[in-house]
């Protein structure tokens, strides 16, 4: 199947901004990105007019819970519930995903391995969502989060072999706690250095990355010691971790948009006071934090925690918004979620850009992002595999 997108003003998720564009999909792949000129006289299934749109790449999440619920507990609604219950909430949320043009995205755990089903459904076709890579979280004895519970080296091997056996696609570290119940502090560390060691060193011999959960500045410490690939949330950040972060070459995945919620939301909307008094601090810490990180030259790949309290999978503006105000370039945050993301998470070769060769994840927003961030979330049309999944009236091709 040949497809033509013409005339579009492109943002190729690299850093250029190229207007009149054309882009050639031959079934899944981008077969070209040019002129006008190299695509006369070639027989095209479907063309789309893209003369008042704004193509970027298929946009990547760094950092979703498919199996949560957004809700103001989600983690208490994900520790009630079967497997089952997860595997549908996780379904649905896939579906309006791909609809706002997510078309990748890393899960960071639910309950067991019920996110690897859907990811294999969603590569057969079975269900409409984004492409999935998909791990369970490796967290100490009472320790932040759900996930497989471990106690020393040998078990965290153990746990990744399992989970290797299992079809995993990268490993995540619980290295800190968390926001999720009375008296736990985000600072403190849980992993340390030996037990998440262990765990890295089987992940690599199959060729996987490695992300840690990292609040406080002694667990960041710790997981860079380690050897992760990614740091997720960064929140305690100083300059000591900027500059390791900087001499290992690793990608921080800030998800501002839980402590943004809460805080902003309060108990009004069912919030617990704890968690609000602790998503203040949390937020508080992390804006100046990551502004010396930015201005350091860390590297940035979006993710948002979603399914996280407040934080629907499908919202990829609310985030954007903050990145920008903190100074981010609007096409720098672009690159954050398209080709840095897709190098983050070992995709860089197939995602990330439209370019030659690469798959044919492509959005077509309303506006320009450019210059008002929020129309990431003005999508017209979504192309995901060379193939229309969505459009804005509804309609998309089975």
């Amino acid at each position: 199947m040949r497809t033509l997108v013409k005339n579009v003003l492109l943002i190729d998720g690299v850093g250029n901004q190229v207007p009149n564009s054309n882009i050639d999909i031959a079934d899944n792949v981008i077969r070209e990105v040019g002129s006008d000129d190299i695509f006369r006289g070639v027989v095209y299934d479907t063309v789309i007019d893209a003369s008042d749109k704004v193509a970027i790449p298929g946009m990547i999440n760094c950092h979703v819970h498919l199996g949560m619920n957004a809700g103001a507990h989600p983690m208490n609604a994900l520790a009630a519930a079967t497997q089952l219950q997860v595997l549908m909430q996780a379904i649905e949320n896939a579906q309006k995903m791909v609809k706002k043009g997510i078309t990748t995205v890393r899960d960071c755990g639910a309950k067991e391995f019920e996110i690897l089903l859907l990811r294999d459904h969603v590569k057969k076709g079975v269900v409409r969502g984004p492409r999935i890579l998909a791990s369970q979280a490796i967290k100490i004895t009472g320790g932040h989060f759900t996930g497989r519970v471990v106690d020393g080296p040998i078990e965290a091997k153990r746990a990744v072999r399992e989970q290797i056996y299992a079809g995993i696609d990268f490993v995540k570290l619980m290295a800190s706690g968390g926001l999720g119940r009375p008296n736990e502090e985000a600072g403190i560390p849980e992993l340390d250095v030996e037990e998440m060691q262990a765990a890295i060193r089987e992940g690599k011999k199959h060729h996987l990355k490695a992300a840690a959960h990292a609040h406080g500045k002694e667990s960041m410490l710790n997981a860079i010691a380690a050897g992760v690939d990614t740091i997720e949330h960064a929140t305690f950040l100083d300059n000591e971790v900027i500059d390791a972060i900087l001499e290992k070459d690793l990608t921080i995945v800030p998800t501002f948009q839980p402590y943004y919620q809460i805080s902003t939301l309060g108990v009004g909307a069912g919030l617990a006071s704890f968690m609000v008094d602790a998503a203040k601090e949390i937020y508080e810490e992390k804006l100046p934090r990551f502004k010396k990180a930015l201005d350091a030259g860390v590297r940035i790949a979006f993710g948002t925690d979603a399914g996280a309290p407040f934080t629907p999978l499908e919202d990829m503006v609310t985030e954007t918004r903050i990145m920008v105000e903190l100074g981010m370039k609007p096409i720098d945050v672009i690159a954050s979620c398209t080709s840095v993301a897709a190098k983050t998470i070992g995709l860089g070769d197939k995602v990330g850009s439209i370019e030659k060769g690469k798959f044919a994840d492509i959005v077509l927003l309303n506006g320009n992002p450019l210059t008002n961030i929020e129309k990431l979330g003005d999508v017209y049309c979504v192309i995901q595999n060379g193939r229309v999944v969505h459009t804005a009236t509804g309609g998309h091709n089975e």
